[in-house]
């Protein structure tokens, strides 16, 4: 990793950048041997200003921090730099397959191997038969409330559609609508 340092409005002591190589080794690790690092330090009456800039893997990491001393700025933009490198790659060494990568793995072993299938259970308990009337809706609604049955099925005369009205436990109707069928030549309902 290469540190380049620049001071805007202020010197650079030898104990200062001894300082900031001493806290960016602490980010090394998120480093290629030849990425650089530019680090911008600022001063203007009493504000120190550290700004750190990062290019890595075609990305670019950026940081900054002011107070009042210019050694706590260089603490706090490692920092800040430090969390943005970590998430970076942490997100970036996280495997996630979707579900096309599994199937194109999956692939070889479902090749070879022989596929039995059972037949599935049946999940239907009771069979009623219902009628189909034509009628309207109103009509609907009062057969369903002469009724103890939870569910009404019947053609809407206006709308020539088949629809299933249903009494929840609560007492509320619900109307479900269909497309509505094509007519049918000699067909009488």
């Amino acid at each position: 990793m290469k540190t380049v340092i620049t001071a805007r409005h202020t010197p650079v002591s030898v104990e200062l950048r001894r300082y900031i190589e001493e806290r960016v080794k602490k980010i090394e690790k998120f480093f290629t041997p030849t990425a650089p690092l530019l680090v911008i330090l600022k001063t203007e009456k009493y504000r120190h200003d550290v700004e750190m800039i990062a290019h890595i893997r075609d990305a670019v990491f950026q940081a900054e921090a002011e107070t009042k001393e210019m050694q706590a700025a260089v603490d706090q933009a490692v920092s800040k730099l430090e969390a943005q490198l970590k998430r970076s790659h942490d997100k970036n060494t996280r495997s996630k397959r979707t579900s096309e990568e599994t199937i194109r793995h999956a692939l070889p072993v479902i090749k070879s191997a022989k596929v039995t299938r059972a037949p599935l259970p049946s999940k239907i308990r009771h069979k009623m038969a219902r009628p189909l009337r034509t009628m309207t809706r109103e009509e609907a609604e009062s057969a369903i409330e002469d009724k103890a049955d939870a569910l009404w099925v019947f053609i809407e005369s206006r709308q020539n559609r088949v629809c299933v009205l249903h009494r929840k436990k609560d007492g509320t109707l619900t109307l479900i609508e269909t497309e509505e069928m094509p007519k049918r030549r000699g067909a009488a309902l």
